[in-house]
């Protein structure tokens, strides 16, 4: 008899039960059909589901009738987006999660104070593309470490060295003739802090050059740039990669507050702590669930035997399992209870049906309608 790990916290975040809700709650209000740009959440069981119940997915909003009443997905959509609509007299609803909508903020501040902003996420992902589309001149978004190395040139990352910059890293971040990197002695003025909504947390953005100490009196008119994050990025993946860019740019700074989103990093730690224990781990997700293929990732990485991503029950195999004891259950951020459900009727049917909970901390969260949804 074998035994199976559920991981918790799992599946829905606050900002995807919100988003769902606000599908849900204008189709009880308004009545079908309601559009909805781009899918709202990345799951396929829940875009058909409400597909069914009305809602109209489109890819751009030229597809919604003018004067139509149009549903903004959880991942966020550049200030284009907003102000196309508005030219076509749609009548919006906003389901961007309120932590990307934290990042857009950043990325506002930062680029009107003169930033160069690297972004790191999956180039063409929607949340990606929305952030870019705040300051499309201030942002470039690095994806992999490919990405890093064509930035820094492609030199050796050895700690201590501050390589000289290619044409390239030059011309992306504005560095004078002669000018061998961004020197972070002259990147902030003392004691300067993005101004924070009276909601986001106020941390410090370290002004400080990490080898010297020191700090500058004054900008100089020179370029000052910041990292910034996708939110559902894994947590270790992202601090490598910022670590590496900060090889070349010892000057970057950090965001006040961290990006990655706390339901990502709940649910990577969750699995973190089941995964040295499993023989395998399913994570329940779709493919083009950012957060879910990290899961499954930070699954191999922290020690599982294998890790297999499925969309649901139907996708599982029974091959995976053959000499295994121990299976780990988990699921994406935009998963909903009823596909972990059959996922774990199939295991018990196959000789998993003995489940053991593995709770690392209980969400509360929960974050509001907008307000004509309340």
């Amino acid at each position: 008899m074998g035994k199976v790990l559920l991981a918790s916290p799992r599946g829905y975040c606050a900002g995807v039960d919100r988003a769902v809700t606000v599908v849900q709650r204008a189709l009880e209000r308004f009545g079908a059909p309601v559009y909805v740009r781009k899918e709202i959440v990345h799951n396929k069981f829940v875009v058909r589901t409400l597909a069914a119940a009305g809602a109209v997915f489109v890819s751009e909003l030229h597809e919604v009738p003018s004067g139509s009443r149009v549903i903004f997905s959880a991942h966020g959509v550049a200030p284009a987006v907003y102000a196309e609509a508005e030219a076509r007299g749609l009548k919006v609803i906003d389901a961007t999660c309120p932590l990307v909508t934290k990042v857009h903020r950043e990325a506002k501040r930062f680029a009107d104070q003169g930033y160069d902003i690297i972004l790191i996420g999956h180039q063409g992902h929607e949340e990606v593309e929305g952030t870019q589309g705040v300051a499309p001149d201030r942002i470039r978004v690095i994806d992999t470490n490919q990405d890093v190395s064509i930035l820094t040139g492609n030199k050796p990352e050895t700690p201590g060295e501050n390589p000289a910059p290619s044409p390239k890293e030059r011309q992306d971040f504005g560095l004078a003739p002669g000018e061998s990197s961004p020197n972070p002695a002259r990147n902030v003025v003392p004691g300067s802090q993005p101004e924070l909504a009276p909601h986001e947390s106020v941390n410090h953005v370290n002004h400080e050059n990490a080898a010297t100490g020191e700090t500058d009196g004054g900008t100089n008119g020179k370029r000052k740039m910041v990292w910034l994050s996708q939110t559902t990025l894994s947590v270790d993946q992202t601090n490598e990669t910022v670590a590496r860019l900060k090889l070349h740019f010892p000057g970057l700074e950090s965001p006040p507050s961290g990006d990655i989103c706390f339901a990502t990093q709940n649910r990577q730690g969750a699995v973190k702590a089941m995964s040295p224990k499993c023989d395998v781990v399913i994570v329940v997700g779709s493919a083009n669930s950012s957060n879910s293929v990290r899961l499954m990732e930070v699954a191999r990485e922290a020690g599982a035997g294998a890790s297999y991503r499925v969309d649901g029950a139907g996708e599982l195999c029974a091959d995976w399992f053959e000499g295994a004891k121990t299976v780990g259950l988990t699921s994406g951020a935009s998963v909903p209870e009823v596909l972990v459900d059959e996922v774990l009727q199939w295991l018990a049917a196959h000789g998993f049906d003995d489940v053991e909970p593995v709770e690392t901390l209980e969400e509360t969260t929960r974050f509001a309608l907008p307000r004509d949804l309340r």
